[in-house]
């Protein structure tokens, strides 16, 4: 999962980069240095899905390939960024 700040290639600032998401371990992540995002700014989410790790799960190894899509269930994706901010004073 990575979080970016204005993803054009001559802006972009990564503000959060998990190369190896742990299920198991999920948290809150606070980011190391203060960041200011202004009016105007773009953020992308980005994840990436390796299906084939299905073949670890018993409940999930039978299942038939597909088409994976966002969902709250245990063979669907599920990349969500939750940013939380404060205003500047």
């Amino acid at each position: 999962m990575k979080v970016e700040v204005n993803p054009a290639p001559t802006d972009a600032h990564t503000i959060l980069d998990v190369p190896s998401f742990n299920f198991d371990d999920q948290k809150y992540e606070q980011l190391g240095t203060l960041f200011v995002l202004k009016a105007g700014d773009n953020l992308r989410v980005t994840c990436t899905h390796d299906a084939g790790l299905r073949k670890l799960l018993p409940q999930l190894k039978k299942l038939p390939l597909r088409y994976v899509v966002w969902g709250d269930g245990t063979s669907d994706e599920m990349c969500t960024g939750i940013l939380v901010a404060t205003p500047a004073t």
